[in-house]
């Protein structure tokens, strides 16, 4: 799969790209209704603030605005995990991160577990 190939059919996929990756925007030409999120925890020095500045000038620079800052650092027990996905009845489960992905099928009826580095169509 090539940028060119994501360039074209945007609304089918998540591109990642952090900091140091940033530059693949210009091949993407990404659609001004397109969503950056910022995955990382807020910066706590001069290089992390350095960093963020210089994502928002490339997202500006497309006519993105401003970044959604998402991130969860840390990790949860089984049954935290159980309890979120009970109360937050997503519709499907894609465990990550995991030794027993197969432990969320107790939890949920619709959990798909991807290899590394796989395409999942959602």
């Amino acid at each position: 799969m090539t940028s060119e190939d994501v360039a074209k059919a945007q609304e089918e996929y998540v591109v990642t790209c952090g900091f140091y990756e940033i530059n693949i925007l210009h091949d993407l030409s990404p659609a001004k209704k397109s969503c950056y999120i910022w995955s990382r925890s807020e910066p706590f020095d001069d290089e992390g603030r350095f960093e963020l500045e210089r994502v928002k000038k490339w997202l500006n620079h497309f006519g993105l605005g401003e970044p959604l800052s998402l991130h969860c650092s840390g990790h949860m027990f089984g049954l935290e995990t159980k309890e979120l996905i009970e109360k937050a009845q997503p519709e499907i489960v894609v465990p990550i991160h995991t030794q027993q992905p197969r432990q969320f099928e107790a939890w949920h009826s619709d959990v798909r577990i991807i290899d590394k580095n796989a395409v999942l169509q959602l």
